[in-house]
């Protein structure tokens, strides 16, 4: 018949006066398990303002830049910087495709509306959701997309 501590709970044998884990005085009455502690969750802030966030989230999507608010609230987010690279192909994709758009007539022109419109789109959905992730933290659409 072996015992418990009643500070971190570790099994101590019968022959034992202390913990052979912390080394706490066990008494040598009855057996008493320790009180158990009910896990809660604790979300995990790391500090970083949630308004430059949202800034980091905003301005540099005009210029083609998604994903900095990602790599502003963790350096090593992988999710951030495929943003980043994803941002930054798409967006110059679409502004090529608007110079060929004005400089060609015609059909060309009108065959090229549909890819700037589609990924237009694409730009559009990832740059929202990155803002709800800069907004949302952890909850956001990034940690389920990427």
């Amino acid at each position: 018949m072996s015992r418990r501590c009643p500070k971190c709970g570790a099994e101590v044998p019968d022959n034992s006066l202390t913990c052979p884990e912390c080394y706490t005085e066990v008494p040598r009455g009855e057996i008493e398990d320790p009180p158990q502690q009910r896990e809660t969750y604790v979300p995990q802030t790391s500090g970083k303002s949630r308004t430059v966030a949202l800034i980091l989230a905003i301005i540099p999507a005009l210029f083609g830049l998604l994903g900095l608010a990602q790599i502003y609230k963790d350096h090593g987010s992988r999710a951030g910087w495929r943003i980043l690279g994803l941002g930054i192909i798409v967006y110059l994709l679409i502004v090529g495709m608007v110079f060929l758009t004005l400089a060609t007539v015609g059909l060309m022109a009108i065959l090229t509306i549909i890819p700037i419109l589609f990924l237009g789109a694409v730009y559009l959905i990832t740059a929202a959701a990155c803002l709800m992730d800069a907004y949302l933290g952890d909850a956001g659409p990034l940690n389920f997309l990427f």
